[in-house]
């Protein structure tokens, strides 16, 4: 009891000291020793008699009551093995030692009562931390769950309410305003929960360590509430978790705040099932977020027309992994970006765009990892091919990417389906090869896929062909997206089929076989049906099926080779390298060597997890600084001067080609030729025009193109439907020259501004609308050019 400190130290605390490496008490066996030679030396044991005895009937009396108590309670650790023991007869048995300590002497009696008593007391009032695991914290423990059992039961009424707080406090030391803040609520009346969100992953020592800390505060605060440590998850997981052991429908919570603060967008979706709130709450924080920043851009993201950084934190969170699913597809997201007040202005434009492609990219970047961390059973290779179309319309022809993808695969895959069934009706057939004859007439001859060769290298449609939606639609793709329509066909008619792949082969091979027959037959998309293969190639037999990274591999390297244009090159190596380990350094090297791929290489590194110390690294870096100071030199403002003729923004003529001007827009000018910034100009390449020319008159750095009209006198002979499509999906050679005054004529009209033709590249980055004589500059451009905005307006009044 001493060493227990059961008990004040004055009492018995001296006799609580141990000796040896066993602790011996020797002080209490001394005072025992002496207590007991004491009574000894009396020589009248009757003068003790009554005493002793009372205290051996108490003590007899007392462990009666506890092992009847014990035996009541049933906890796990009780197993008696006396035969005949009996849970009421220890009852009987302290009842009896009671009435004969009365009987032998009531005084006595009483007396040694109020003595256990009073011990009893003191050990309830020190409330020492020592724990015995008596049999009075079993029943607290039945007692609990008896009442809560009831509690479950019995429904909620207004009368009988009680706020349930869960109160997100960590440890509870740590934020003692919000705890005694929730307990002001509770009351002492009502449950309060205080939660503590662990990222790491925590021993069961740590664990206890936390909760004994919490609940010590709990206890010097004369606070009562509980306290609940999860450990191994991130902050919002963590939190869900939480909530769910508080009894708090987390779905319920997050609709509530849905419907507070997006009433309309919670009005259309309330009628849907399996709405995860949370999941789309934070998609629209997150899609305010992209739409103030595109709607409140700053000076510096100007003259790249590149997003210098405020989009950092919204991609960390659609890639992380503390935060909940950014649940909002493409569509939305282009829907919600580009609406009518953005779209008017062509800088809005240039940046809402510069924002799509960025969290676009981060969106199908994580869908696709995704994808690939699925085991290659769960793998289904339309779900993969329908994330590699979606890829290549967003991330590659910029004329596409502003334009909503149908998805439509599922349909017209199914009417091919029902297409071949009704062959099958008609041939009274349901034999495999006969089947397969079918679905070969119907794909091949009827519907007219074909595959696309070295005969079809045309860059508009390379991409396009490595496309589902667009193969599906355009009856071109290739080897493996053919082989995967050909495969989702064959499934619908009940058909097993599977992708082969041999290094000896060029393209992959369909195994086709239905359960139950032996017979297997070989499709190859190539050959336009059956594939005589096993006799060529013995190894066929009984291969298993290629995986999604083999099947797609090789038509991406395809993709890259047959590619001309470089932005559609890096979108399709970031693809590549997404998808299959490739070298990640050479790759970005690559994007190094081209005047505006710093920042590609960058994110591509970045991505990667590549160090900072590597020699790629600190070139992207290096070139980063430099596109950095070329635009801070951009924000000084240039002043004219009496030779220069023209301002930035008038829509001009070019009369190198009297025959057929070319139209151009001016983006800067300099008083002579400098041989500094002839080339390049704010991340731009320029093409230089000396020859034959003064380099001591005034050039200027614009930007040619043709309009809509020009490709229709062009492609005359073409169907509306083709002239349509190639003027969309062309791309547009879109000249950066600097050029001589002495060839420059600024246009009579200047109604230029071509609704039908898709927006020029670039023209966003230094002007915000058309007015219908000229580009007005943006801000920025106006700060750079201060003079330019009158001039402009002057000579517009002289025509």
């Amino acid at each position: 009891m001493a060493a227990d400190n059961l008990y004040p130290y004055w009492m018995m605390g001296f006799m609580g000291k141990g000796y040896g490496k066993s602790k011996q008490p020797l002080r209490a066996i001394a005072f025992t020793f002496l207590l007991s030679v004491a009574f000894i030396l009396i020589a009248k044991l009757d003068m003790i008699a009554l005493l002793i005895s009372d205290f051996f009937l108490a003590t007899f009396a007392l462990m009666n009551f506890s092992t009847f108590h014990i035996s009541l309670v049933k906890p796990i650790g009780w197993r008696p093995t006396f035969k005949y023991y009996n849970t009421w007869l220890s009852l009987l048995t302290g009842i009896l030692s009671i009435a004969s300590m009365i009987l032998v002497s009531l005084p006595i009696a009483m007396i040694t009562i109020a003595i256990v008593l009073f011990f009893y007391l003191l050990v309830l009032y020190r409330k020492p931390e020592v724990n015995w695991g008596s049999s009075t914290q079993a029943q607290t423990y039945r007692a609990a769950l008896n009442s809560i059992q009831q509690l479950v039961h019995i429904e909620e009424h207004v009368k009988n309410y009680r706020p349930q707080i869960l109160v997100l406090t960590g440890l509870p030391n740590t934020r003692p305003a919000l705890v005694d803040f929730a307990y002001l609520i509770c009351k002492n009346n009502s449950l309060m929960v205080c939660g503590n969100v662990v990222e790491e992953r925590l021993t069961f020592e740590m664990r206890s360590n936390l909760q004994q800390k919490a609940y010590r505060y709990l206890r010097f605060t004369n606070i009562k509430g509980f306290c609940s440590v999860v450990d191994n998850l991130n902050l919002h997981t963590g939190v869900e978790v939480l909530l769910g052991l508080s009894g708090v429908d987390s779905n319920q919570l997050w609709m509530s705040k849905c419907s507070s603060r997006w009433i309309e967008m919670h009005n259309q979706f309330h009628g849907k099932n399996k709405v995860v709130w949370k999941d789309w709450v934070f998609s629209q924080r997150v899609l305010e977020e992209v739409n103030n920043t595109v709607t409140n851009l700053s000076s510096q993201c100007y003259p790249f027309g590149k997003l210098v950084g405020p989009l950092d934190s919204v991609e960390n969170w659609i890639i992380g992994s503390g935060y909940p699913n950014f649940v909002c597809a493409e569509n939305e997201l282009l829907e919600l970006l580009f609406t009518e007040s953005i779209s008017v202005n062509l800088t809005l434009s240039h940046y809402a765009s510069a924002a799509f492609d960025r969290l676009v990219t981060c969106l199908q970047v994580k869908n696709l990892n995704t994808f690939m961390a699925k085991p290659e059973s769960q793998k289904a290779l339309l779900e993969g091919a329908k994330l590699v179309s979606k890829w290549f319309h967003f991330n590659g022809n910029s004329r596409n990417k502003t334009k909503k993808l149908v998805d439509n695969v599922e349909q017209n895959l199914d009417k091919i389906a029902e297409r071949v069934q009704q062959l099958v009706k008609k041939s009274k057939s349901e034999a495999l090869k006969d089947i397969l004859k079918c679905i070969n007439k119907v794909v091949f001859d009827e519907m007219s896929f074909r595959v696309f060769n070295n005969n079809d290298i045309v860059d508009h449609l390379n991409q396009p062909a490595a496309s589902i939606h667009k193969v599906l639609e355009k009856r071109l793709g290739y080897p493996e997206v053919l082989c995967v329509i050909y495969l989702e066909v064959a499934t619908r008619m009940g058909i097993t089929c599977k992708p082969i792949h041999l290094d000896c082969l060029e393209n992959s091979i369909l195994s086709c076989q239905v359960e139950g027959v032996v017979d297997v037959f070989y499709i190859s998309v190539c050959s336009r049906g059956f594939f005589d293969l096993p006799s060529i190639h013995p190894s066929l037999i009984n291969q298993p099926a290629c995986s999604f990274e083999v099947l797609f591999k090789q038509m991406l390297k395809s993709v890259v080779a047959r590619d001309r244009s470089w932005a559609n090159i890096r979108s399709s190596i970031r693809l590549l390298c997404v998808l299959s380990k490739v070298n990640v350094i050479k790759q970005a090297e690559s994007f190094l060597k081209v005047d505006d791929g710093a920042e590609d290489a960058y994110l591509l590194l970045l991505s990667a997890e590549v160090d900072s110390n590597e020699p790629v690294m600190i070139s992207c870096a290096q070139k980063l600084n430099s596109q950095q100071s070329q635009i801070n030199e951009a924000k000084v403002a240039r002043h004219r001067v009496p030779s220069i003729n023209y301002a930035v923004g008038l829509v001009m003529n070019m009369t190198l080609d009297i025959t057929r001007p070319k139209h151009c827009v001016i983006l800067s000018w300099d008083e002579c030729f400098r041989e500094e910034g002839s080339r390049q100009k704010w991340g731009l390449s320029f093409i230089r025009v000396t020859n034959g020319y003064r380099l001591d008159q005034p050039f200027y750095h614009i930007i040619q193109f043709e309009t809509s009209h020009f490709w229709r006198i062009a492609l005359q002979g073409e169907t509306e439907k083709n002239c349509m499509f190639l003027i969309e999906n062309v791309i547009f050679f879109v000249f950066l020259t600097f050029n001589p005054v002495e060839f420059l004529q600024l246009h009579d009209v200047g109604i230029y501004h071509d609704l039908e033709m898709p927006p020029i590249d670039g023209l966003g980055i230094y002007f915000e609308l058309f007015d219908g004589r000229r580009y007005v500059p943006n801000a920025e451009h106006k700060a750079h050019f201060p003079d330019d905005n009158a001039a402009a307006l002057s000579l517009i009044q002289q025509i």
